[in-house]
């Protein structure tokens, strides 16, 4: 499955149930060779999920905001979850997925 098949499976479910927890987790469970995706990987699913959206709802601003807002909590949730309680590990996390 591509990035942009899991992405259109992603929008379908948050458009449903409006769940981003789900879409977090769904994303975070995600492995690549045995290997977890990397936090710039997981934020490239989202940002498909936003594109996807604004192609599907041209015109419906209101529908389109309200959608990537919570798009944008499943981003934000994506973020914190990545950073490590102390210092500026982020940076050195994502080198050791790629």
């Amino acid at each position: 499955m591509t990035k942009r098949d899991f992405a259109e499976e992603l929008y379908v479910k948050l458009s449903q149930n409006h769940n981003s927890q789900e879409i977090v987790e769904s994303i975070q469970s995600v492995t690549r060779n045995n290997e977890p995706l990397s936090v710039t990987e997981q934020l490239e699913i989202v940002n498909l999920i936003k594109d996807i959206h604004i192609k599907q709802s041209r015109g419906i601003f209101e529908s389109v905001d309200a959608f990537l807002a919570l798009v944008g909590k499943v981003e934000t949730q994506i973020k914190s979850q990545s950073e490590p309680a102390s210092g500026n590990g982020a940076s050195q996390k994502n080198d050791t997925n790629k």
